[in-house]
Order: C-alpha cells, then structure tokens, then sequence
C-alpha cells in the first residue's frame, strides 16, 4: 500500500470564498461529489482563481479533475500559472487539464512553492458547467491513485483529503 498524497487544499470546496472571481461566479459546490458549479456573469476573461501556497519547490506535478465541459472551450478548464498568474507552468499545447476532464501534462513546482490554479467559466454569458474531484500531486501518486481505483473511479471515489498540514 502507498500513500497518496492530494495537495490540491480544499477538494471538497467548503471554502469557495478563496477564490478570486473574474467575469464569473460560483453557483453552488457540492461537498459531497467534490464539485463546483461555474457561471459566467460577463464578456471577456472569466476565471476563478486561486493561489496555492505551501508547495513541495522543484517537485514534479500533474492536476486532474473530471468535468461536464463540451464543445464550448477549446484548450483547458483548468489551467496551472506560477504565482502571478501570468506564466503557464505546462506548456503541452493546452496548459491543463483538457477540456472533458483527465490529466495535465506534468510541471514544476517553483522554487517559492506557490502556483495558481485557474478554473475557466463557459464561453457564454449565463453559461455554467461543473468541475470535480481536483487532484494535484506526483505522478506517481496519480498512477498509484488510478491503479487503487480504476481509471473509472478515480474521481468518483476519492475523497481527497489527503493533504500534509505544513
């Protein structure tokens, strides 16, 4: 048995107050299926963001979450920045995880141990989709994860709370 760690700080979304909102709101969470609901409230840049502090530096990462997501992004629903938000960590052509859900290619943790996470609203004013179950950490942690609980049930069962206290 391994230990898995996810350093993702709130999988459950109790804390929906952290994020800082652009163009968008949030919904509604729903702790119990580890999920958030997104609205676009206005045109252009619409995310939810959130910095992430307290982070193994020069560590190998991947973020993964499951979502509703269509036809209606192009690139990624979640994307990973270094602390100001401005420079993509993943450079893979979509910069995180795809739009249907899975798994971003692999980045590094700077050396100040901060990123930010940006969670992308729909396209469409009024439009509002769902993101779930975010994990973040190794790869090896990822592979330990789908290995323990299927490919299909990754995000479905896991509760995430796994996180060190630093």
């Amino acid at each position: 048995m391994s230990i898995i760690t996810n350093w993702w700080p709130d999988p459950r979304f109790r804390h929906t107050e952290r994020f800082k909102l652009t163009n968008c709101k949030i919904l509604g969470a729903q702790p119990g299926d580890l999920s958030i609901q997104l609205v676009r409230t206005a045109a252009g840049i619409s995310v939810a963001a959130l910095d992430l502090t307290g982070l193994p530096s020069g560590y190998t990462f991947v973020i993964a979450c499951r979502n509703n997501i269509k036809a209606d992004l192009t690139n990624a629903c979640l994307n990973v920045f270094d602390a100001t938000g401005v420079n993509p960590l993943i450079n893979d052509g979509i910069s995180g995880v795809p739009v249907g859900g899975g798994v971003s290619g692999e980045f590094t943790i700077p050396s100040d141990g901060r990123i930010q996470a940006k969670l992308r609203a729909p396209g469409t004013v009024g439009g509002n989709w769902w993101l779930a179950s975010i994990f973040l950490g190794t790869p090896l942690d990822y592979r330990n994860l789908v290995k323990t609980l299927g490919a299909d049930g990754v995000f479905r069962s896991f509760a995430g709370d796994t996180r060190p206290t630093t």
